[in-house]
This record gives structure tokens, sequence and C-alpha cells, in this order.
């Protein structure tokens, strides 16, 4: 989308399935929008930042690509805590004052931040977990696959699944009311505050990725395949042509979400159901992380290894 939002209205071409097109508008920001501006940066790394968990105000646990090394760090770059992973992890997330991880090996396990003490909760095997989140209600959401591998088939695990603490499988999104793969590689995903909109990235291709939405129930609602293009329910999917990459997606404590997208090196604002409201950020690097503050807040990890801490005019 890159700077449409901050040039004049644009009427986008919304499908819902393969017909049926609505028109809407992207809203220009201008000085009566809630603009943004750059509060402060830092380096934090030389790799880039894979991901950032929101830990209280003007705190965050960061993780860089290629490191398996968990800092808290401040708002000035200061690192106030550090916890070195002894094996390989993917994703991460915070659960009261524990840290749960997914490992490589198929494992899920938490560390106890005061103490540190590492504690294994259950295996996922045959499959890898990919990336964890919290639910409102305790549980966990788990993207999981068979293979990181774009190729897709009837047998094919490419899955998003809800489990309690102890490994129990309560709910998984896998395949659409026509029984066709929803995910070709479900990575980054993240509920709103009350657990009715369930968000997943999709990875297509090396730098494609496109956002699902699921419902409490980890039903397909939608695909917002970018550029203001919305494809509702089990329509047929086919990848798309243009350079559209979600790297990370979060929800704002209002319901709406915000997109860390590759190509336009941008932070995009959409709302409930995925139409564009305005460029939140533009960057020269691209995003690869976002994290909303208690305070409102928004830490922008890049790929050179910087962090914007992003407030409110």
């Amino acid at each position: 989308m890159g700077n449409t939002c901050t040039g004049q209205p644009k009427t986008i071409i919304i499908r819902r399935g393969s017909q049926y097109p609505v028109k809407v508008s992207i809203h220009r920001q201008t000085k009566s929008n809630k603009q943004r501006i750059s509060k402060a940066s830092f380096i934090i790394s030389s790799h880039g930042i894979h991901e950032i968990r929101n830990y209280g105000t003007n705190r965050c646990w960061l993780r860089c690509f290629n490191e398996n090394v968990l800092r808290l760090t401040d708002n000035k770059g200061r690192v106030l805590k550090q916890i070195a992973i002894n094996q390989a992890i993917d994703g991460f997330s915070l659960y009261g004052d524990y840290i749960l991880l997914c490992y490589l090996d198929s494992s899920v396990r938490m560390i106890h931040i005061p103490s540190r003490k590492e504690t294994f909760l259950f295996s996922t095997q045959p499959l890898c977990p990919l990336h964890i989140s919290n639910m409102p209600n305790g549980d966990i959401l788990l993207s999981l696959c068979d293979e990181e591998t774009m190729t897709v088939n009837s047998n094919s695990q490419r899955v998003v699944i809800q489990y309690d603490l102890k490994g129990n499988e309560l709910n998984r999104a896998q395949n659409t009311k026509n029984g066709h793969n929803i995910f070709v590689v479900p990575r980054r995903l993240c509920t709103n505050i009350s657990g009715t909109n369930i968000a997943v990235t999709n990875k297509t291709a090396d730098f494609s990725a496109h956002l699902v939405l699921l419902n409490e129930n980890l039903e397909l609602t939608l695909r917002y395949v970018g550029h203001g293009r919305v494809i509702y329910g089990d329509a047929d999917f086919r990848n798309q042509e243009e350079k559209f990459c979600v790297n990370d997606v979060k929800f704002t404590f209002s319901g709406n979400i915000l997109i860390a997208e590759n190509w336009s090196k941008s932070v995009q604002l959409l709302s409930p159901v995925c139409c564009p409201l305005w460029v939140v950020h533009h960057g020269v690097v691209s995003p690869t992380s976002v994290s909303i503050q208690n305070n409102g807040h928004i830490w922008v990890g890049n790929l050179d290894g910087s962090v914007l801490d992003i407030c409110s005019s």
C-alpha cells in the first residue's frame, strides 16, 4: 500500500468471495487524524529484530534473528535482563511471570522469569511449532507445520491449534469448509482482547505473506491479500503476484489490526475487517515485528536491528 493512506482518498475494491464488490475509502492521514511521531530509537543488535513482546510500560522482551537470547529492554535500549536459551527456538510469548517458547525439537516449554527455571510442557510431534500466542481465557495458540515448504498437498499439515497448558488439543484451523488447506505456512498469530478474532500471517513464498482472520471457533472468516483487497469466507484463493508480505501482526486495544509490511517498509493500521485506515509509520528499512505498549505506544523492530518507540502526538 505504500503511501496510499497519506495522499488523497482512494477507492478500494473488496471482494466477497468471487463477486459482490463493495467499495470503501481509505482515510487520509491528516492533522485531524491521530498522527504518530517517533519518540525514541535505539540499536539492540546487528541482527534484525525477530520478535517483540510488551512487558509493562516502556519495556519489552526482544529476540533477534539467528539468536537464541531473550533481552528485556527499556525504551532507551538498556538491557535490563537477559536469558540465553540453550536450544534453537522459533517463537515466544509471555504468560504472567513466565515465558512460553516454541522449540524446534517440537516441544513447548516455559521459563520462570525471576528464577529462570525451565519446565517442559508438552510435545507437538510430529509437527513443528512455529509461533505461539496467548488467548484471553488462558489457553495458547500455536502455528505448526509438518515441513516449512511452499508445496502443499492433501496430506500436508499446516495448522493453527488451540491447546491448554497440559497440551490437550481443544480446536484447530486446517481446512476450509470446501476442504482446501487454509494455510501454506502459518507463522505469526495473535488474538484480540476478547479472543473473538485471531489473526495469522500466511507465508506463501519467500517474500510473500498475507493475513488470515479466524473467529473464536478457528473458522476462516477472511483473507487480507494486500493493497486494500479482502477475500471473505471460503472463496478460492490463489497466490498473489503483487508484492505484499506481512511480517508481523498485532491487535490494538480497540480491535483494529496493526501489520508490519515488508515491501512498503511500513506499519499499517487496518479496521477489524481489514479495511486500510492509514500508515502509522513509513521507514527506510523493513519492519519485522511490532508490539503495543500498555500506554498505547507502538514499538517497531526493524531488519537492521533498530527499534522505534512511536507515540501519539
